[in-house]
């Protein structure tokens, strides 16, 4: 099996929320009931890996910004692309 750097981790999203934020995190745990600790607990171990290595998330529409980012070269490297089910939701 191959070794793999990460060099580099970047994402968009329209109003990037700050987990830096108690609110902002407390708000976010509200969405889950509170008898799901194991919901809880899936959300709370992501907050707490954000939080010790924030991501760069720039505020952008995702079709714009994904067309700026594949137009970069990047010899040697392999582009790896993640979304959430939010595709529906954007204009074409």
């Amino acid at each position: 099996m191959a070794e793999l750097d990460i060099v580099e981790r970047r994402g968009c999203d329209r109003n990037p929320l700050d987990l830096r934020d108690e609110e902002t995190r407390r708000r976010l745990r509200s969405y889950v009931w509170a008898d799901q600790k194991d919901r809880l607990l899936r959300l709370d171990q992501p907050i707490a890996t954000a939080l010790e290595n924030p991501p760069l998330v720039e505020r952008a529409h995702a079709a714009d910004w994904l067309e700026l980012r594949l137009a970069e070269p990047r010899p040697g490297r392999a582009t790896t692309i993640v979304h959430s089910i939010v595709w529906q939701y954007l204009s074409r």
